[in-house]
């Protein structure tokens, strides 16, 4: 039981140790991706400047162009202050009331009660 419970506590351990390094990873990797990304402002800025649309290079094609789809919508105000036809009604479970409702033995099709999970304790 004894060494059992010590292979657990070291798998723990190996994991803790590899979650640590995976966020040390990401935050490098994010550091990248914003370089790339001020890079990418930069070079298209450049381009745009010079009012050149491509070029091309021994291993890459660089270009700029609109971006398609719909343009960007910036609501400033509270929904609640917006004429009614330009506001949505957003629908949500009521979480607290439906337990309660399953609790007192009222049947509410599509949703049932769950049983509480268990778990095991190494001190």
């Amino acid at each position: 039981m004894d060494g059992y419970a010590a292979y657990i506590s070291e798998l723990l351990a190996k994991a803790a140790a590899r979650r640590a390094e995976s966020r040390r990873l990401a935050t490098l990797a994010r550091y990248n991706e914003n370089a790339a990304e001020r890079l990418k402002e930069r070079l298209m800025w450049a381009l745009q400047e010079r009012d050149i649309k491509k070029v091309e290079t021994p291993r890459y094609v660089v270009s700029w162009q609109a971006a398609g789809g719909k343009v960007g919508l910036d609501v400033q105000i509270p929904a609640s202050e917006l004429p009614e036809e330009y506001r949505m009604i957003e629908y949500k479970p009521a979480n607290d009331s439906i337990r309660n409702a399953l609790e007192q033995g009222i049947e509410i099709e599509g949703c049932t009660l769950m049983e509480r999970g268990t778990s095991l304790r190494i001190r």
